[in-house]
């Protein structure tokens, strides 16, 4: 970008309204043209920035990321479903693609343990409660899975999925937009994480925009390990499942 041509095309302008903004003089005041320009490279540098925390994060996190058909083991790992937005009682494309790539690595090792951390912040707006019941048309063992219903960013859901279910090995689930950032945030918070890609393809513009935002949010909670919303009581994975007593709650009110 010709930063020249900005600054020509701005002053022209200026000089254009030069009636409006001083019309005692031909030409505008300096302390405007000032402090247009001084903005202006204000956010040039923010935008560099931006780019290069998101080109940081990407190197530092690029051998944690593996394909399904590429990843050598499971043991000892527990997967980490991130939240996804759903629609009524069906989850939506992306969570689909996560829950997808959960059954196909329980064909790897069926014994291995799943945290859905998910939202749940809303009476009538349940993500964990919708990848779970997936997971159960699926054949998933019930024993297996835990909720999480306080995962409202990927931030909350890595930092509970050790405070609160204590896991000590994770292998996170999502779409290779969302990667780098989320291992960074897993790195942070010494958490031995991988990630396996449930999907790769174009990316959206607004998830594009979204995730070079997002890794502003993630650098500055995980470098001060803030504190999620919420804690509560601990879960450890090697405790009965939590899911059991979702289901008995589920079944007391529709009977």
């Amino acid at each position: 970008m010709d930063y020249w041509a900005i600054y020509f095309i701005i002053d022209l302008n200026l000089v254009s309204y030069k009636k409006i903004i001083n019309p005692q003089n031909n030409k505008p005041t300096f302390a405007i043209r000032r402090k247009i320009v001084i903005f202006l490279w204000i956010l040039i540098i923010f935008v560099f920035w931006i780019f290069w925390l998101s080109l940081w994060i990407e190197q530092s996190t690029k051998n944690q990321i593996f394909f399904l058909d590429s990843l050598e083991t499971t043991e000892e790992s527990t997967l980490l479903i991130p939240w996804a937005w759903i629609y009524g009682d069906q989850p939506w494309r992306i969570y689909q693609e996560r829950l997808n790539t959960v059954l196909q690595l329980l064909k790897i090792n069926p014994q291995l343990k799943i945290l859905i951390s998910a939202d749940n912040s809303r009476e009538n707006y349940n993500e964990t409660a919708v990848g779970l019941h997936y997971l159960l048309k699926h054949k998933v063992n019930t024993g297996n899975i835990f909720l999480d219903f306080a995962g409202f960013d990927t931030y909350d859901s890595l930092y509970r999925a050790k405070a609160i279910f204590q896991a000590e090995k994770l292998i996170i689930i999502s779409q290779d937009f969302a990667l780098p950032r989320a291992l960074f945030i897993a790195n942070q918070l010494n958490i031995p994480a991988i990630w396996v890609i449930a999907w790769s393809g174009k990316v959206s513009f607004r998830n594009f925009l979204r995730e070079k935002f997002a890794n502003i949010k993630a650098l500055l909670e995980s470098t001060r390990k803030i504190k999620p919303h919420f804690l509560g009581e601990l879960i450890p994975l090697t405790w009965k499942s939590n899911s059991w007593e979702f289901l008995e709650k589920v079944n007391q009110k529709l009977f």
